[in-house]
């Protein structure tokens, strides 16, 4: 005959269940209390980081003078070598540079920090220039560009006489620089443009700079 269990089998029995209950309420409750205080705690970290760079505002200026405020220096010099571009040996004839300012000034959309930098820089860069009758006909990127062009409109028009027709190359403003084409058709419509580049003009190469950067 078997023995019946005693209470305090029957008891703990009973009771297992209920604390590995109440352990796995405590368990999830621990695992959403660490959730809840990291969630806090990134938030903070963004708050913080924002508050950080509210502070770092750059002014990029144009010879001394303020043009334009960005939110970041990394922006700053971005802009500014996008600006300068890939061509070899490109400068700006203005006096460039980037400084941290007050915080509360106007900051500037990229895309249009991007548009005023692009009107108020001028960009040089090495080119050549066909001079005709001591007037500037057109500015081309390279002297090889240029004779390619006297050569075409020798072949077709004739051309003007060698006395007053030379190449020349010089530091000249990239967004004067026509293609071939462009100077072939100014060349054969004999409207030109301003006088020739003066002695003043060659050597203002020597104050042409690199942009100043910060970080």
């Amino acid at each position: 005959m078997n023995a019946r269990p005693s209470g305090r089998a029957a008891a703990a029995r009973s009771s297992a269940p209920l604390g590995a209950r109440r352990t796995d309420r405590l368990r999830w409750q621990l695992f959403v209390e660490r959730i809840f205080f990291l969630g806090v705690i990134a938030l903070l970290v963004v708050v913080v980081v924002r508050q950080a760079r509210a502070l770092r505002v750059y002014q990029i200026t144009v010879n001394g003078r303020p043009v334009v405020n960005v939110g970041d220096a990394r922006t700053a010099n971005r802009l500014l070598r996008e600006l300068q571009g890939s061509t070899r040996d490109a400068r700006f004839r203005q006096d460039v540079a980037v400084r941290r300012v007050n915080p509360r000034d106007w900051l500037a959309p990229e895309k249009r920090a991007r548009n005023i930098l692009a009107a108020r820089i001028t960009v040089l860069v090495p080119g050549a220039v066909i001079v005709v009758n001591s007037r500037v006909a057109a500015m081309l990127a390279s002297k090889e560009e240029a004779e390619q062009v006297l050569s075409r409109l020798r072949q077709t028009h004739g051309g003007p006489s060698q006395e007053s027709v030379r190449v020349e190359t010089h530091i000249v403003p990239r967004a004067k620089i026509v293609s071939p084409d462009q100077a072939f058709k100014t060349l054969t419509s004999g409207k030109f443009g301003s006088p020739a580049v003066t002695t003043e003009q060659r050597t203002e190469t020597k104050t042409i700079r690199h942009p100043r950067t910060v970080r």
